[in-house]
């Protein structure tokens, strides 16, 4: 037969080859005859082939290695997929397939392997099940999965002393003479079938008549006779074309041709010899591999019908369409479908699937949000799980106990949220790659100090938070992505002393203490963001040192990070008091929601006097070093979770901690009194030099009061209630003289009016002729200044990204004014409600206002403090920065307002159009805040008023009637192709709102599920019942209001 001349190697497979065999021994092994072999093209040569053993009986990596002589364990365990630390003893088990590396040389054109395997023959085995099942072989390149067939019976028989193949001899040793070649041409012997032609027998191979003619010397066609022998040479996947197709495995194939464009090669009735499908050698469907053929169309969800798939490769082409369930396909191995444009993941897709070890589903940008597959615990030897840029949603489950053979987790570029699972710890993961997530993950990144096997981590573009934990077993990690979090504390020193660190960025971060120094042999790229106590390198001050371990032993709080900033503690640190020598003399973290221990490094400040932790969520024990503190006077720490013994306080400090319930002896110690018993005779005489000079101060008082009450009793008295605040708040909003505001808005000018309502008028004002803030002038302030003041204090402590902030305030004689952040984009409803739909909002834009909005709403009413009801909420009062990020501005100024005025009452219960029905004479609960956004909602997303004077029916009700009549895509913009594209995410926003405007308000979700909702982590219900209702309408301005509301509706419990 002709060989044809090829580059590169493949391991040879044949069933009928013109072979030289020799009668050989099992015992002896002293081989002096040619060994049987396959023919080779190119001398001299010498590769790798891999051989796929298939065991018959529980075995072990260490068996495998002893019978095929593998020089070396790793070698065996890499081909495998399996990390080099795997114990020679792991079980392997029946029937399941060993990738065994196999030297090969060519000489004087013969392959011959130089490991020579020999077998124990078990119950049952034949020469024939020996060849065919045992031992099968692999493309060299190992891109494609095991081939059948590996060595013939004949080649068996004829290499062993055999007698009867059919019969042989439990126990007896035989040598399988592997064959090996670095060609990649295989020769298949044909037997011409009585009535065909050439031009058939190429059609079933998928090669060209040409080709055989002339590898066959063939010149005249019509001349080849039945049962002659034709020499059919095969590239690629080879003997699997011998089998008889599965008919079943057929029809799903068929099936498949109907859903995808043409593929070449798919021809002919036997599909085991089309390009790219590799069949099992009893001919069913084994692996289907088209990778970048640019194939278009969708995956036939029979798919899940090939019992024998073990391995999937279709990445790199435009395939689009839900994806087919692969659920309980026992013998898949491997998935690929990257950089497709898949629509769906079905639910449970991926169950069952008990030996997956890859699967790959990045760049499938056009999927709908789908959450982290909690089945892949069926799973318990995968991998890699690989899925950027392919909308998952929603939390990481913590399910990786069971996973323990896990190494790459690449989720980049989606939607994930919450914290990173704590049993991570247990895998082998070697890469984490989780950046960029548009909702960003949070919590701290603790578990990377569990994970010793890491190498490559990218967790930029978060939302982190927390130290850099101690990696100093992380002794593998060359390359480090953290930037772009909330990350704070110092840099740990284990961090600069990783031996294989690379590459490293921490920009923009909130990172504290000394500029850390990296070796010249790692790229560092710390950015000007962080808050390093200093630009140059070097050690931090000594009391910025010391605050920055207090810090430390409350976890580095991310409110600390952002208030204590530079090299000068006395420098306007908030929470810190510091006498006129630089020296701090008090520390107030009372009542922050701190946890974490008090730090020891408080005795450092040696001229402290005043120290507040109370009012915190604190544990641990009162450290004994705070007793050295000779300046100490009073020390509150009550109202916390501590633990442990009181420390001997000198007589003279005043030591709260009541409301510690496992802290010893609290009642007795809850205050130490510093008074001591002096003589009688030195007391009458110490009372008589008081009482005199008391006498005489009190009388020069009285005079000055007398003579000055007319004139400031009234600044006195706001002087008094100012400081007492100032007192009890340290971190309270600035305090703006009324002249300055006069002077930043040009005396309230008409022309830098933003906006208005039932709570006052708003300027757009300039402070030093640079900063821009926005001021509300209160009208109608219903509570005395002490009153107002303490509900400043309330506002000004509530801090979420998706409020507007308040930074200071004014309250001098009849002026009452608060002072905000000033939002370049101004008021939602001045983008909504444009008349010109080329200026619309994209729905990207328009989704995160709505989820944004959420948030404020979440935690005004379950997180802040004290738990306050907006009221009135709608589009005038969301306001958009210079990246639409939308905060809700009038929160909590309804406890502000007068209630005896009916018509700042009717202003403040909200605006016509987005009154909850309760109004009218129901209890008030949070709930009319949900109605609310639910009408807000349909607005953004109809950029239609719900009350409109031109149309005939509210918004609300168009939208019901058009959901009814199933028409719901006519309220769209019409000249909006990126809204009907969003059409179906767009829908659930439809749906998330009807919940919302229930007409019960018990029916209404919270507004932490409704966040949920939109960020993917809950599935939102089927609403069948639209009870729904058109909102409060006031038609009469002076109507009274028969509603009672309660304080803790509007702002929480006092």
């Amino acid at each position: 037969m002709k060989q044809m001349d090829v580059p590169e190697y493949y391991i040879s497979l044949s069933l009928i080859l013109l072979f030289a065999f020799v009668s050989f021994s099992a015992q002896d092994l002293n081989y002096t005859d040619p060994l049987p072999s396959f023919k080779c093209v190119t001398n001299n040569a010498t590769c790798e082939a891999l051989v796929g053993y298939v065991s018959q009986n529980t075995t072990t990596f260490g068996h495998i290695q002893s019978l095929f002589q593998v020089k070396d364990l790793s070698s065996l365990l890499g081909v495998n997929l399996y990390p080099p630390s795997t114990h020679e003893d792991y079980i392997i088990g029946v029937n399941q397939t060993v990738k065994v590396p196999i030297p090969c040389r060519c000489i004087n054109g013969t392959g011959l392997s130089d490991r020579i395997p020999i077998y124990t023959v078990a119950p049952n085995d034949t020469a024939y099940s020996i060849g065919t099942y045992i031992f099968s072989g692999l493309v060299a390149n190992g891109s494609n999965p095991e081939l059948p067939g590996l060595v013939s019976y004949q080649q068996i028989i004829a290499a062993n002393p055999i007698m009867d193949f059919l019969n042989l001899t439990i126990g007896t040793k035989l040598w399988i003479p592997l064959p090996c070649s670095c060609d990649t041409v295989v020769h298949y012997a044909h037997v011409m079938p009585p009535g065909s032609t050439l031009d058939q027998v190429a059609a079933e191979f998928n090669i060209t008549s040409e080709t055989l003619a002339s590898v066959n010397n063939i010149t005249d066609p019509s001349k080849v006779k039945a049962d002659q022998v034709i020499d059919v040479p095969l590239k690629g996947s080879v003997l699997q074309n011998l089998a008889t197709p599965s008919a079943a495995d057929g029809a799903v194939l068929k099936k498949l041709i109907s859903t995808l464009s043409p593929v070449s090669g798919w021809y002919g009735s036997n599909f085991c010899i089309w390009s790219g499908i590799i069949c099992t050698s009893n001919g069913f469907v084994k692996s289907i591999s088209l990778p970048s053929r640019n194939i278009s169309g969708s995956l036939s969800p029979d798919l899940n019908s090939l019992s024998q798939l073990t391995t999937i490769y279709l990445q790199n082409n435009q395939l689009s369409g839900p994806l087919p369930s692969f659920a309980n396909l026992k013998s898949l191995r491997e998935i690929h479908l990257d950089s497709n444009n898949f629509t769906l993941v079905p639910n449970g897709i991926f169950s069952g699937l008990n030996l997956l070890r890859i699967l790959s589903l990045n760049n499938n940008p056009h999927l709908s949000p789908w959450a982290f597959p909690a089945e892949l615990t069926d799973s318990r030897i995968l991998v890699s799980f690989q899925a950027s840029n392919a909308s998952l949603m929603g939390p990481i489950p913590d399910i990786f106990d069971s996973l323990t053979s896990f190494q790459n987790l690449r989720l980049s570029y989606n939607n994930l949220t919450g914290s990173l699972p704590g049993s991570l710890y247990k895998t082998q993961m070697q890469n984490l790659w989780l950046e960029n997530q548009h909702m960003g993950l949070s919590g701290s990144l603790d578990v990377l100090a569990e994970m010793r096997l890491l190498k490559q981590v990218w967790l930029q573009g978060n939302k982190f938070t927390g130290p850099i934990p101690d990696l100093s077993n992380n002794t593998g990690i060359f390359d480090l992505q953290l930037q772009n979090n909330l990350l704070t504390g110092v840099v740990p020193n284990s961090l600069m002393s990783l031996p294989g660190l690379v590459n490293i960025s921490l920009q923009n971060n909130k990172l504290q203490g000394p500029l850390p120094a990296f070796p010249d042999s790692t790229d560092v790229t710390l950015g000007t963001t962080n808050l390093f106590c200093q630009d140059v390198q070097g050690a931090c001050d000594f009391q910025v040192t010391t605050l920055l371990e207090v810090a430390g032993a409350l976890g580095y709080p991310l409110k600390l990070a952002e208030a204590w900033q530079g090299n000068d503690a006395c420098n306007k640190w908030p929470y810190v008091t510091c006498d006129a020598s630089g020296n701090i003399i008090r520390v107030n973290l009372s009542k922050q929601g701190f946890s974490g221990t008090i730090s020891p490094a408080l005795a450092n400040l040696t001229s402290l006097s005043e120290l507040y932790f109370d009012n915190n969520n604190l544990t641990g024990t009162i450290p004994a070093s705070l007793t050295t503190l000779h300046s100490l006077k009073e020390i509150n720490l009550s109202n916390n979770d501590l633990r442990g013994e009181i420390p001997n306080f000198k007589s003279t400090v005043i030591a709260l901690t009541y409301g510690n319930k496992n802290i010893g002896n609290n009642t007795n110690n809850s205050t130490v009194s510093a008074s001591k018993k002096t003589p009688k005779k030195t007391s009458k005489i110490l009372l008589a030099a008081l009482a005199l000079t008391f006498s005489i101060v009190s009388f020069w008082v009285m005079l000055y009061v007398l003579k000055k009450r007319r004139h400031n009793a009234k600044q006195k008295e706001d002087a008094e209630q100012w400081e007492g605040f100032l007192h009890l708040a340290p971190d309270s909003p600035l305090r703006f003289s009324y002249h300055a505001l006069k002077t930043a808005t040009d005396n309230f000018n008409v022309l830098r009016k933003l906006g208005g309502g039932g709570f006052g008028t708003v300027f757009e004002g300039n402070l030093n002729n640079t900063t821009k803030i926005a001021v509300k002038r209160l009208d109608c302030l219903g509570q005395g200044r002490k009153e107002f003041l303490a509900e400043v204090q309330t506002i000004g402590s509530i801090h979420h990204v998706n409020l507007v902030k308040l930074v200071g305030f004014c309250a001098e004689k009849v002026h009452n004014l608060l002072v905000y952040e000033h939002m370049s984009n101004g008021s939602l409803d001045k983008w909504i409600f444009k008349t010109n739909s080329r200026d619309a909002l994209p729905w990207d834009t328009k989704r995160k206002i709505i989820l944004h909005i959420a948030k404020g709403l979440a935690y005004l009413h379950e997180d802040c403090q004290k738990r306050i009801a907006h009221l009135d909420v709608k589009p005038q009062n969301v306001l958009l920065d210079q990246e639409f990020n939308a905060k809700l501005s009038d929160f909590g100024l309804a406890k502000l307002m007068d209630k005896d005025q009916s018509y700042v009452l009717t202003q403040m219960r909200g605006t016509r159009g987005y009154l909850a029905p309760e109004w009218l004479g129901r209890k008030i609960t949070e709930k009319v805040d949900v109605y609310s956004y639910g009408v807000v909602v349909l607005e953004v997303i109809f950029e239609r008023k719900n009350l409109d004077c031109s149309e005939e029916s509210t918004l609300i009700m168009q939208v019901k009637t058009k959901i009814e009549e199933n028409k719901l895509l006519d309220l769209l913009d019409k000249c909006s192709e990126d809204m009907h594209q969003n059409f179906e995410d767009i829908e659930m926003a439809v749906k998330l709102a009807i919940w919302c405007l229930q007409i019960e308000p018990a029916r209404r979700p919270s507004m932490s599920t409704v966040v949920k909702v939109l960020e993917g982590s809950v599935f939102l219900e089927n609403i069948d019942d639209f009870s729904l209702t058109s909102p409060v309408t006031y038609g009469n301005p002076t109507l009274e209001p028969i509603t009672e509301i309660s304080d803790s509706v509007l702002s929480g419990p006092r």
